[in-house]
């Protein structure tokens, strides 16, 4: 006889469901032209000390300082003094996926400037370069207009490839703006 699955009872499980259909009801005709943006880590780092080299992975806290280092980065580059004067920043939904056997990664909803203020194909190409120049930013990434918002956001907030282990904290309000 097998266990049921106590999980999808749990607080965690129930909180995530919450959570995700909230994100699903936004209403993303408000938005300018979003991507569907796909960012992966680095699996982590060689850190040399004294002792010889080691490898420190990459947890999730280092996953989403590094976010939210990126886009600081983004908006800065996007508005100038308006993100630190006036808070000024693209709309965004950041979700964290993988752990144990794939390397940790962001899916984003990610609001485009105006095309006056930056032409598209400048943005994706802003997009890849600042996530490179990051700590963690790795070079496989996928970067492409949303034709379907609601459906991403659908697909990023599944349940059912997320790691259980901080399944509950996949939806990275943090870094998020809506």
């Amino acid at each position: 006889m097998t266990k049921p699955n106590t999980y999808h009872q749990s607080k965690d499980f129930r909180e995530f469901m919450e959570e995700r259909n909230w994100l699903r009801n936004i209403e993303f005709n408000k938005w300018n032209e979003p991507y569907s943006v796909t960012l992966t880590h680095k699996s982590g780092q060689k850190i040399t000390s004294d002792k010889g080299v080691s490898f420190k992975k990459i947890t999730p806290d280092d996953a989403k300082q590094n976010m939210r280092h990126f886009l600081n980065l983004l908006n800065k580059k996007i508005f100038g003094k308006g993100f630190s004067r006036f808070s000024s920043r693209l709309k965004v939904i950041t979700v964290l996926e993988g752990g144990k056997d794939k390397h940790l990664h962001y899916h984003l909803l990610l609001e485009s400037p105006s095309k006056k203020k930056l032409p598209k194909l400048a943005f994706e190409l802003l997009i890849q370069s600042l996530w490179s120049q990051t700590k963690f930013g790795n070079i496989k990434n996928d970067i492409q207009s949303s034709y379907d918002a609601r459906g991403f956001v659908n697909y990023i907030t599944k349940y059912e490839d997320k790691n259980i282990e901080f399944m509950k904290d996949s939806f990275d309000v943090e870094n998020s703006n809506f």
